[in-house]
Parts: structure tokens; C-alpha cells; sequence
């Protein structure tokens, strides 16, 4: 099969890893056996692979039609975590690109169907899934909604519709992606009883809710630092008054932590009344899937910690947390901002890196009047205090 790797080919990728990918074809170029463009995406693809999903790594074998395939499929962790959320014994994958989550699928699945219109992302898959010794997923080259018009069932469909316009442009409104998954919402519904739509974390958690039936659930996952995915579950049966929201934070791959809560559970909550930040004691910063997800009131009073300001969303307590979804830092100063403050401040600390919440400047103007380098592990926090005013805290980070 033309489209896949020749014995050379195979061999001149191995012999090209670690070289810059816009050096390989160049460099290939006198090499009539070879394919050089195709050699130069393998080495791209395979050193982009390794670190997305690096159990794919060691199987040299494996071929990659397009950078673009790489770029888009999901990270082993996510995949992972994906496929903790089916139920049951069967699933179908829609939009099955590079076949990533679909091949973590089939680690918990009996029977897995990959569905994708691209022949040369099926003919790809097919050949990589034999490398990989994957025997349960069955490859289908189609589109969703002609699969779904075919009358298939399954416990599970899984649904990552792309997120770029005809002209290349990133598209973030459920309407606007590939397929529509607001107008195929009930036909997935009728072929399974789950349903798990992954949409972009840009999207508003009520305009979700308000756009797709059946919403049982909405999963905010992501690391402590970026927020990743938005899986929406839809539930066949689902007659609940409002979904269950639940920040997912992910630290290694089939390891996370979760919080998770309804709009009226954080409209109830009773959080610790606001504090002023004091020397010695801890100050926390929740992760980005927590202030994706915002349940501000919970995060107080599940852990105890009290809130700088209502809407400064920093919080802290005399002492350590353990178990807190994000990062803590030990206060080692507050300084008042003013111009004494900031020249007290400009004596004591000449690193540190820069974050604002509810300030009356951004991060990079502040940076610039406080003429700090950066710093891994001092921070300087400009915040909004219970009281209305403006401080400066120099803070250590801690976890």
C-alpha cells in the first residue's frame, strides 16, 4: 500500500529522530527510494506522539497520515480518563481521527466501533491497530450521520466534533463545528443511552446546558495550569432539574482528583468569611479547571479556607491543606500598594513571577513597575482585598 511506510522509509524515519522535521526532507531529498515529505511528517508525528501518548512510543511500526491528525487527538491522560467514563460493554467512536481515544476504548470495552470519513485515517488506524495487537474495534470509514442512519447500537457513543471552519479557522460555538452534535443529539440518543459530546473549554457552562438535551453531566478536565476538554454526558433517562458539574484535575495518566457539584449546592454553600492574608500562613490558588468551573463557595468550605475577597478567588488559612486542587504558597510578606509599598516590596524581592486577581492593573504593567525578573518560585499576587483596597503579596510556592 503506497500510503504507508516502505522498509526504507521505515528505516530513514528511525535514522531521523531527533532532527528538526523541516531538516529530514531537505535532507532526504537526494534519496530516489524514498518519499521525503512522507519521512519528515513520520519523524514529526512520531516526536509530537511521544510525549501526547507515549505507550504508542516503542512501536516503530506505527504510520501517520498528517501533522494536523497528531495535533488534534487527545493526550493519553485525557484519553484515559475518556475512557473512564463509558459504561457498559460497547461504544462507538464518530470521529475517530488518529484513533487515540479509541484505542483506549478498547482497553475497557468488549466491542468498539471506529467510525471516520477519511479512507486514509481508516486504512492508517487499521494498519497501526494490528501493531498495537487491537482486536475488538471495528473500523468503519463513513460519516456520523450516515453510521447513525445505518441503525447501530451501543452503551456508548463518544463524539469529538472539529473545531475548524472550511477555511482552516478555529471555531469555538457547538453550532459551528463538524458534525453538528446539537442537531445529531437525538439520534445519539436513540443508538445509546451515553452519550459524551468533548467540546472546547471556551465554552460558557449554562450556553452548553441551554444548546444540548439531556445534559446529565458536564466534566471540566485539565492539569493545574490549563484547562484541557469539556466532556458534556447526555443520559437517555436523564430527568433531573439541573446537571452535576465536576471539575476533573489530572495529574498523571489514570490518576486524578475531582470536585464535583451542582449550581445549587455552590448557590448554597457556606463559605468561611473573607481574611486578610497574614505572614506565616498558606495562600491558595485553585486550578484552571476550578476556576473554569467556578464553585468559589464550595472550594471554601470544603476545605476550610477562607477567601481573600469575593471575586479576588484566592484563598488562605493559617495552615496547610492537603488534597487541594491547585497550587499554595507560603506568604512571606504584604506590602500595602502605594508607593512605599512598592518600594519596600522592590528592596526585598528582584525575581518573582507576576499574577493579578481583581487588581487595578494587568500582570505585564505591574511586572514593569515592579521591575522583578522572573522566578519559578516566588510569586508576587496583586489582589483586591474584603475592603476594597489593593495589595501586594510576596509569596513562596509551596505545592
Amino acid at each position: 500500500m503506497n500510503q504507508l511506510l516502505t522498509d526504507n522509509e521505515q528505516r530513514a524515519t528511525i535514522e531521523c529522530m531527533g532532527m528538526r522535521p523541516s531538516m529530514v526532507a531537505l535532507s532526504l531529498k537526494a534519496r530516489p527510494d524514498l518519499r521525503p515529505q512522507v519521512v519528515a511528517t513520520q519523524v514529526d508525528c512520531r516526536q509530537r506522539m511521544a510525549k501526547k501518548v507515549p505507550s504508542w512510543a516503542a512501536v516503530q511500526s506505527l504510520f501517520y497520515p498528517a501533522v494536523v491528525n497528531t495535533e488534534q487527538c487527545s493526550s493519553e491522560e485525557l484519553a484515559v480518563w475518556h475512557a473512564s467514563l463509558m459504561e457498559g460493554v460497547s461504544a462507538l467512536d464518530l470521529t475517530g481521527g488518529i484513533g487515540a481515544d479509541t484505542y483506549f476504548f478498547a482497553q475497557k470495552m468488549k466491542q468498539v466501533v471506529y467510525v471516520e470519513q477519511s479512507a486514509e485515517l481508516c486504512q492508517a488506524v487499521s494498519h497501526n491497530y494490528a501493531a498495537l495487537n487491537v482486536s475488538n474495534v471495528k473500523i468503519c470509514n463513513d460519516t456520523a450521520e450516515s453510521f447513525l442512519s445505518s441503525n447501530p447500537s451501543a452503551d456508548n457513543i463518544f463524539i469529538d466534533p472539529s473545531r475548524r471552519a472550511s477555511n482552516g479557522k478555529r471555531v469555538y460555538c457547538i453550532a459551528d463545528c463538524t458534525p453538528d452534535v446539537c442537531w445529531l443529539a437525538s439520534e445519539m440518543l436513540r443508538v445509546a443511552p451515553n452519550v459524551l459530546i468533548k467540546l472546547s473549554s471556551m465554552l460558557d457552562i449554562d450556553d452548553i446546558c441551554r444548546s444540548l438535551p439531556c445534559v446529565s453531566d458536564i466534566y471540566i478536565a485539565g492539569s493545574r495550569v490549563e484547562c484541557k476538554d469539556i466532556v458534556v454526558r447526555l443520559r437517555r433517562d436523564f430527568q433531573a432539574l439541573e446537571p452535576q458539574i465536576h471539575a476533573v484535575y489530572i495529574t498523571s495518566v489514570g490518576s486524578w482528583s475531582e470536585l464535583t457539584f451542582s449550581k445549587s449546592q455552590e448557590l448554597n454553600a457556606l463559605p468561611m468569611s473573607s481574611a486578610t492574608p497574614v505572614v506565616g500562613h498558606v495562600l491558595y490558588e485553585p486550578s484552571a479547571v476550578l476556576m473554569k468551573a467556578g464553585p468559589y463557595r464550595l472550594i471554601s468550605q470544603k476545605y476550610g479556607i477562607a477567601p481573600i475577597a469575593a471575586n479576588t478567588h484566592l484563598f488562605t488559612s493559617p495552615t496547610d491543606i492537603e488534597g487541594f486542587m491547585g497550587k499554595k504558597f507560603l506568604i512571606r510578606a504584604t506590602y500595602e500598594f502605594g508607593k512605599r509599598g512598592i518600594k519596600s516590596l522592590m528592596q526585598n524581592v528582584k525575581n518573582a513571577s507576576v499574577v493579578v486577581r481583581n487588581f487595578t492593573l494587568s500582570a505585564e504593567v505591574l511586572r514593569k513597575r515592579l521591575k522583578v525578573g522572573e522566578s519559578d518560585s516566588d510569586y508576587i499576587f496583586g489582589v483586591s482585598t474584603s475592603d476594597k483596597k489593593y495589595m501586594l503579596i510576596w509569596a513562596k510556592r509551596i505545592g
